[in-house]
């Protein structure tokens, strides 16, 4: 809908779609969980639905998540792997019924938050839970520097960046980074 937020150049966000994918590739994904956090209408939670046994994606913007609960409606897979949750993150990844939703041990979570980044509350979440791989979209360097640092330090590793240009023919540029925890 027109309150939703989506990625204005489509080219780029199959792009980042296709990378991750290919990402997920190389580390043999296959079945298993995906966390898809700041989910917004569902892009990457419905994107990846086929290679995952459950999905949960959630987000704090109603229209988005009732756009994503529609989108997962209609696509083949989206209501029977996907779940929609509608509230603030951090709350969401603290939610009982959330957190017995998936295997955390061995999820991977996918990480698109807003120029902000993830915020304390979130990290915080993230390294209590464990998840195995985490695929994080930053439209801000600072703030993904800052969160990387954060994550890093509660034991992930920075596996592999990539940028992404979602607005062709400006300074801005996104990046897509791959941190997988270690052993």
């Amino acid at each position: 809908s027109h309150d939703s937020f989506f990625q204005g150049n489509l080219a780029a966000a199959e792009d980042a779609l296709a990378t991750i994918r290919s990402w997920l590739d190389d580390a043999g994904q296959r079945g298993g969980d995906l966390a898809d956090c700041f989910g917004g209408v569902g892009l990457f939670a419905l994107g990846l639905a086929d290679r995952f046994d459950r999905v949960v994606t959630m987000d704090a913007d109603e229209s988005a998540s009732r756009d994503a609960r529609e989108n997962a409606r209609r696509h083949p897979l989206g209501g029977e792997r996907v779940g929609v949750h509608q509230g603030e993150v951090h709350h969401l990844l603290a939610d009982p019924t959330v957190r017995a939703a998936l295997d955390w041990d061995e999820a991977t979570v996918i990480l698109d938050p807003p120029r902000a980044g993830l915020g304390k509350p979130v990290l915080a979440a993230l390294a209590e839970r464990r998840p195995q791989r985490l695929i994080y979209l930053s439209c801000d360097p600072a703030t993904l520097a800052r969160d990387a640092a954060a994550l890093t330090a509660a034991g992930y590793e920075l596996v592999r960046a990539r940028p992404v240009a979602m607005v062709p023919q400006t300074a801005h540029l996104e990046t897509l980074v791959q941190l997988n925890r270690q052993s």
